[in-house]
């Protein structure tokens, strides 16, 4: 009998080790998935800003070869729609993400209450 309490033991400790070592995997997986949504997010912020500045500096030179002189400059107040969109799409996939990650705990978390121990008799 009591070597099949020290064998229950083992395998108790041995699945909660293994549980550890999955969630410590877990948290770094979901920090470099966040770092690598932040990454991206930030390459399509300046590549939005690229985008937005290129057109409005071109009519501008062709205006100055035109007329000779320097035309009115545009205010850029706000945000385009292309923009917009782009920053609803980020946010919408980052909500997204967020919902997989709160639906994946609470799973794990169920998961870990219906878990039973075999009985080694």
């Amino acid at each position: 009998l009591r070597l099949a309490q020290k064998k229950l033991e083992e395998q108790q400790q041995n699945q909660n080790n293994n549980q550890d070592q999955k969630d410590k995997q877990d948290k770094q997986d979901q920090k470099e998935q966040n770092q690598q949504q932040q990454q991206n997010q930030n390459q399509q912020q300046n590549q939005d800003k690229k985008d937005d500045q290129k057109p409005q500096d071109q009519p501008q030179q062709q205006d100055k070869k035109e007329n000779g002189q320097q035309p009115p400059r545009q205010q850029s107040g706000g945000i385009s729609d292309d923009n917009a969109e782009k920053i609803l799409k980020a946010m919408e996939n980052e909500e997204a993400a967020t919902r997989k990650k709160v639906e994946a705990r609470k799973q794990k978390a169920n998961n870990a209450r219906r878990r039973q121990v075999t009985r080694p008799w």
